[in-house]
């Protein structure tokens, strides 16, 4: 009965982390109870196959520390050209995904949530495919620490970097000296876009309802004519990190 009750308990800790997974909004604490979640769930886990047959609950435990040992191994460096081609990817992928302030997944997403969320997911693809283990900590490191469209403009963090200067007047919709994956974010600091090249941007919009691809002409041309914060996230740079 004791045990059954257990299971039951460590049910409805991973329904609460499926759901709180699954929920777009991402703030300090959602992420700090996402991961006690886990830890709950997993480590729960574990120590239920432990009672019941030991044998699983310690593969499972050893399964476990072989990821958290590869995590600690140095790495190699980030090839920003991959990188870049990847992050460009998962940008495009969120093209439709609903704004949602706050949101940082496909069922809800805004503004600076999509840009990190695409760099996010394109870490972590090059340290699962490269088997780099610096790639999938700075996936995490950059999930764990939030950063709004204006810290990103200030680049006070240093996870990324001013293009040629701090403020830059895109013309025609080609910012100078920008890159495919660079982000634009306007001198009030309360909106980001990314340049995907050729004059194209992406970006999660309030008043357009969703995540969308644009050039910079007819609606969209007053920001031609906008100076804005142009930065780089220092993963893609052609100088390693």
């Amino acid at each position: 009965m004791k045990a059954r009750l257990l299971w039951y308990a460590w049910g409805l800790l991973a329904l609460a982390l499926g759901m709180l997974s699954a929920f777009p909004i991402r703030t300090g604490k959602i992420r700090l109870v996402l991961a006690t979640l886990l830890v709950l769930v997993w480590g729960g886990l574990i120590a239920l196959l432990w009672l019941k047959r030991k044998g699983i609950g310690a593969t499972l435990l050893a399964a476990t520390l072989l990821p958290l040992l590869f995590l600690s191994l140095p790495g190699r460096p980030i090839d920003p050209s991959t990188l870049r081609r990847v992050y460009l990817e998962r940008l495009q992928f969120y093209a439709g995904a609903t704004y949602i302030w706050g949101g940082e997944n496909s069922l809800g997403i805004d503004c600076s949530g999509l840009v990190r969320r695409a760099l996010i997911d394109a870490l972590f693809l090059q340290g699962w495919q490269t088997a780099n283990p610096r790639a999938i900590r700075d996936a995490i490191s950059l999930w764990w620490h939030d950063e709004s469209a204006l810290e990103m403009g200030r680049a006070a963090d240093g996870r990324t970097q001013p293009v040629n200067s701090p403020a830059i007047r895109a013309t025609m919709g080609h910012p100078d000296g920008a890159l495919p994956g660079d982000l634009a974010v306007m001198p009030s600091g309360s909106h980001v876009l990314a340049f995907l090249g050729d004059g194209k941007w992406i970006e999660a919009e309030p008043g357009f309802g969703s995540t969308h691809i644009f050039t910079l002409t007819g609606p969209f041309q007053e920001l031609a004519a906008e100076r804005i914060m142009l930065v780089r996230w220092k993963w893609l740079s052609t100088e390693a990190p």
